[in-house]
């Protein structure tokens, strides 16, 4: 039994999504290096902790309130849910979620002291949306606006946040980069939507491309390419430079639009993986040319 939850804590988790916390923290990072030449590594450090905390609670709190809601059913397509396999106790996903928002909270202490009351507030809303996401009344995910969190968390409050965290700034520029994370994010959670689209049209679970479509959710994805690559152009002070990323990361994003619209939904997990290559060769290409 012991080995089973380990086991579930782990692949719970979902480590393959947990770029979206690095990303954003480590775009700041670089932007901050370039800009002054060091880094409070302890500060650096735990908000790298707190953030994947809270990510990692947010993946429990989804495994435990979609067996909940009825949102996975036994054709799902996605990656198995540990909740509905009933080898777990009923709520011990619940209770791990809580457990990391807990912990989360009690590190972002810390941030709180050197960074204000601000950070306190951010910090509870970021808790309280991982919740929020599936849990409650009124889960997002389940009513078309987990698009917009997504986009807002694990971009500009998650990127500036960490630059002010580390540089007690936010330069206008800052404000522009902070949009290419969560917009690199909402991607994987536009093919996750698009794959699980008969699945949650069976159980009620009405994303924006169970709402308006599948050919919405392809336009979506290519706003978010084009968004991403548009971003980047204005983010990186060197003109050839950031046309050099542009062309890169627009032309590498609609390569994979052509493989979203051309293969079958059961396909998409590998689609998956390469979305997160390209997000992490985009924010790759993004501190390589801040940092020359």
């Amino acid at each position: 039994m012991f080995w089973i939850l380990i086991r579930s804590l782990i692949l719970g988790s979902r480590p393959k999504t947990l770029v979206a916390t690095l990303i954003p923290i480590s775009m700041a990072s670089c932007y901050v290096w370039s800009s002054i030449q060091t880094i409070p590594y302890l500060v650096l450090f735990i908000i790298l902790l707190s953030g994947l905390l809270i990510q990692i609670g947010t993946n429990y709190a989804n495994d435990y309130y979609d067996n909940v809601r009825g949102g996975d059913t036994e054709n799902r397509l996605g990656p198995q849910r540990f909740s509905r396999l009933g080898q777990l106790p009923k709520s011990f996903m619940k209770w791990a979620a809580w457990c990391c928002f807990l912990f989360a909270f009690f590190l972002g202490l810390y941030l709180v002291w050197i960074g204000g009351i601000w950070i306190l507030i951010i910090g509870l809303f970021s808790i309280f949306f991982g919740y929020a996401y599936t849990g409650g009344p009124y889960p997002l995910a389940y009513n078309g606006l987990g698009d917009v969190f997504v986009v807002l968390f694990f971009g500009p409050i998650a990127y500036c946040t960490t630059v002010y965290l580390l540089m007690f700034s936010i330069p206008i520029q800052v404000m522009i980069t902070g949009f290419i994370p969560g917009l690199l994010a909402v991607g994987l959670l536009i093919i996750n939507n698009l794959r699980d689209q008969a699945e949650d049209i069976s159980t009620g679970k009405t994303t924006l491309v169970v709402k308006y479509g599948r050919r919405f959710g392809l336009i979506e994805y290519f706003l978010s390419i084009l968004m991403v690559s548009i971003c980047l152009l204005f983010s990186i002070d060197n003109v050839v430079l950031s046309s050099i990323a542009f062309v890169v990361s627009f032309a590498s994003g609609c390569y994979l639009l052509v493989s979203l619209i051309n293969q079958p939904c059961h396909t998409y997990n590998a689609l998956l993986a390469k979305h997160g290559l390209w997000s992490l060769g985009t924010s790759i290409l993004y501190c390589s040319f801040i940092l020359l």
